[in-house]
């Protein structure tokens, strides 16, 4: 019998999965227009369906309409939506790109109402998000990735807040834009057509256009991408003569001047290219060009970056440039308070196992294709959410889609069954959704303005006059503005050191300070418009010399004060409910020394709405109850003892009915139960007797000051006698 031979032929060797990862590899998918189109179409339907559900969920809420169309949700949405509306109404021309974006999609669109078109833009307008994503995807022959990061970024929880419906902003494009620039480059460097050569400027230009604060974003791209062709792709004439277009056309010069450098450059590419002039020659010659520009544009940058420090300075952190120290609004502006890395994970990928995940899959993703490196100054800018604020979290969610997309395709691909590998693709595909697909479902916009108040501000408007102003708060400057057409004296730009005097006015127990103070500052900013009207009245107004900015309020309390001047205009207080839960923030403003910055008293301001009683204690949400025996209220661990319980019902809208009963009379805290609002109040003595709780909780206005003009259990508006 004969010997079989050893088989010394090479088996193969099975692969661990982590060694299967690191080739790097899954199948291409080169798939044609038709086939492409079919994946956009579900794409966008997908984004558009899930931004539709806030509209399925609160259709049956009749105060979140005004003649049978849903309100705009953010401040912002009123200043573009008034600029838009009085261009279509009395021809005055807008400045804000959106407001004229909108004027002609409503010159198109005819039969849709205005406030419909501005509460639905959003979301038909931010899904678009999906297109660049398939586009880049598509230029990779990574159809597949562009599909799944598409479904990914467009319903991520920052992108989902910033362009949901009725979130009328410009964040509806931001994205979209930079996206679509950053695929013209990648097309032009690796295809090297000037089809995405024009593109590029083309797209530039618009979102210059489109969005001012553009050119901090482009130069970073230009940067990055300069980089990467000087140490990956150094004899690419196309990647260079791109990035140099994008740069002419951010640039802060007139249009004209930037297309006519477009022109010109372009067409002496256009003709050289194919003339037999070295490729290397050419490509440094526009390197030099385009390092030139670049750092004209960065000293240019840089002066801008160097005044926004000193607004920071004047405005927020430190002291104006008369030596007052305001507030740091910032830290009271919750997007952009600095940011958790866990917050920061929730709101790039809806969960942070997702996020960790991704930047694995990012390290993948640039060792196979280190051109997506080109994607990262929106990574970068979106990691500034540690810094400065929420807000920035939006920019890095396109590269974390297409990361964590890219991961899951490789890690399916290395299994040899086709049908499991389907099945794991789509349940790893399903754990990212499914996190931000609940936030969609389960996420509350707060609202600005309700039915009622605008029912308020639409009597404001019939009775006022042209010329006159509404004090209120900043976050309802814009809605005032755009349901009345009055003016106010601070609105979202216009929120900083008058915010001081609006807060002081709110806030004082002296109603005789409130009016002298809304009287001259009311006066003096007419003339002036001053953003800074403390300063103003301590210099132009009181004929006694002010050392301490702060004795102004004494002294405008006094009996001996005479205003100077009244104006020939009247002044309106709107006192929404709305403001109860932002009063807390409203009382920092001003509860302040402005020579040193220090608080100047503790104050107690938490309002409670769901309220349910369980035995001997009234549970007021998490970590708060009352105890009913002891009449105690426990915050956070903290104990309070209430020195009167006060049962506020508004039987209609002209009957209040008031219980008051006392049980620790030494004590500073009351507590004030709205029965109609279910809302209940636990504030300081001082608070209790601030102008905002008197008016609009006690309708209690000393008549020498203060006539009421508007008075609805939800709203309330005043005029100075």
């Amino acid at each position: 019998m004969k010997k079989k031979k050893k088989d010394t032929s090479p088996h193969p060797v099975n692969e661990s999965l982590i060694a299967k990862l690191l080739k790097n590899e899954f199948s291409q998918d080169n798939i044609t227009k038709s086939q492409f189109l079919f994946f956009l179409l579900i794409a966008y339907t997908f984004s558009l369906l899930c931004r539709l559900i806030w509209v399925y969920k609160y259709s049956r809420y009749e105060q979140l309409y005004w003649n049978g169309e849903f309100i705009p949700l953010t401040h912002d949405s009123f200043y573009f939506a008034k600029q838009a509306l009085d261009a279509i109404q009395k021809g005055i021309p807008p400045t804000e790109a959106l407001s004229i974006f909108t004027v002609y999609l409503a010159k198109i669109l005819p039969f849709i109402p205005f406030e419909s078109l501005i509460f639905y833009m959003p979301a038909v307008v931010g899904s678009l998000i999906v297109l660049p994503m398939l586009l880049i995807g598509r230029l990779f022959n990574l159809s597949r990735l562009g599909f799944i990061s598409a479904l990914l970024a467009s319903i991520t929880v920052s992108y989902y807040n910033r362009t949901m419906v009725g979130y009328y902003d410009t964040d509806m494009l931001n994205i979209t834009l930079p996206l679509l620039v950053l695929y013209s480059i990648m097309g032009s460097i690796l295809k090297r057509n000037l089809t995405y050569l024009f593109l590029a400027v083309l797209t530039t230009l618009l979102f210059s256009w489109w969005y001012v604060a553009s050119i901090y974003l482009i130069i970073l791209i230009v940067i990055i991408s300069f980089c990467y062709l000087l140490v990956f792709d150094r004899k690419n004439a196309y990647g260079f003569i791109t990035i140099l277009l994008i740069l002419i056309s951010s640039l802060n010069i007139p249009l004209i001047y930037r297309i006519s450098g477009i022109c010109i450059i372009s067409s002496f590419f256009i003709y050289f290219k194919d003339r037999g002039m070295k490729v290397v020659i050419y490509s440094y010659l526009i390197s030099i060009i385009t390092a030139i520009l670049l750092a004209l544009s960065l000293s240019n940058i840089m002066m801008i970056f160097e005044k926004y420090m000193q607004l920071i300075n004047i405005f927020f952190i430190k002291k104006s440039n008369t030596g007052l120290q305001y507030l740091d609004f910032t830290s009271l502006t919750g997007e952009l308070e600095k940011t958790s890395f866990l917050e920061l994970a929730h709101r790039i990928s809806g969960n942070v196992i997702v996020f960790i995940l991704s930047v694995v899959g990012l390290v993948f993703l640039l060792r196979k294709h280190p051109i997506f490196i080109l994607i990262m100054p929106l990574f970068i800018l979106g990691l500034t959410a540690f810094i400065w604020g929420a807000r920035y979290t939006v920019y890095a969610i396109p590269i974390c889609a297409f990361s964590f997309g890219y991961l899951i395709l490789l890690f399916s691909s290395v299994i040899d069954r086709k049908k499991i590998s389907y099945f794991i693709l789509l349940l790893l595909l399903a754990f990212p959704l499914t996190f931000n697909l609940k936030h969609i479902i389960e996420y509350e916009n707060p609202i600005v303005l309700t039915k009622k108040d605008i029912e308020a501000l639409t009597y404001l408007k019939g009775i006022a006059g042209d010329n006159d102003y509404v004090y209120s708060w900043w976050d309802y400057g814009y809605a005032v503005q755009y349901y009345t057409g009055l003016k106010t004296l601070t609105d979202g730009s216009r929120n900083l050191r008058n915010g001081y005097i609006e807060s002081l006015i709110l806030t004082t127990d002296n109603q005789r300070l409130a009016y002298n103070l809304t009287k001259e500052s009311s006066y003096l900013y007419d003339i002036t418009k001053s953003e800074s009207l403390l300063e103003e009245m301590i210099n132009k107004l009181l004929s006694k010399k002010i050392e301490n900015p702060d004795d102004i309020i004494s002294f405008m309390s006094s009996q001996d004060y005479k205003i100077k001047n009244k104006g020939e205009f009247r002044v309106y207080l709107f006192l929404p409910y709305q403001m109860i839960s932002i009063f807390d923030n409203i009382i920092k403003y001003s509860n302040r020394s402005l020579l040193t910055g220090r608080k100047k008293y503790d104050s107690v301001f938490y309002p409670f709405y769901n309220i349910e009683q369980d035995g001997k204690k009234l549970v007021l949400g998490n970590k708060a109850y009352i105890d009913l025996s002891s009449m105690e209220a426990v915050i956070d661990k903290e104990n309070y003892q209430i020195k009167d319980f006060y049962l506020i019902n508004d039987k209609n809208d002209t009957t209040k009915e008031i219980t008051k009963k006392t049980y620790n009379p030494l004590s500073n805290i009351i507590i004030l139960y709205l029965k109609r609002h279910h809302t209940l109040i636990m504030l300081d003595y001082k608070t209790f007797n601030s102008l905002f709780v008197q008016l609009f909780v006690f309708q209690k206005n000393d008549s020498n000051y203060f006539s009421v003009v508007f008075s609805k259990p939800y709203v309330k508006i005043y005029t100075l006698n």
